[in-house]
């Protein structure tokens, strides 16, 4: 894949915009690269998020600040004892 990006990049907060967030592979491989070439300053932002995309990028990238303006709901038990506002999810709203 091609990636660029300038070279003060480090010292810039940076925003991955996603449309959805389904299974969070392609997002936690994005937030990856980017930590690899230097940066520290993360956000994801994303219009949908699926419980199970949050779960799978915040379990890559603890230290990741989610955006999204709803989040499909599931059962508190199937997410497990952290939810995502505490896993640090931010949601306008929820699908249901």
């Amino acid at each position: 894949y091609y990636f660029k990006v300038p070279q003060d990049f480090a010292e810039r907060l940076v925003i991955v915009v996603d449309p959805m967030l389904a299974t969070g592979n392609s997002a936690a491989a994005a937030v990856k690269r980017l930590k690899q070439e230097g940066a520290q300053n993360i956000k994801f932002v994303c219009l949908l998020a699926a419980p199970e995309g949050v779960r799978h990028l915040l379990d890559a990238h603890p230290d990741l600040h989610i955006y999204t303006a709803a989040a499909a709901e599931l059962p508190v038990a199937s997410i497990g004892s952290t939810t995502m506002t505490r896993r640090s999810a931010k949601s306008c709203g929820t699908l249901k």
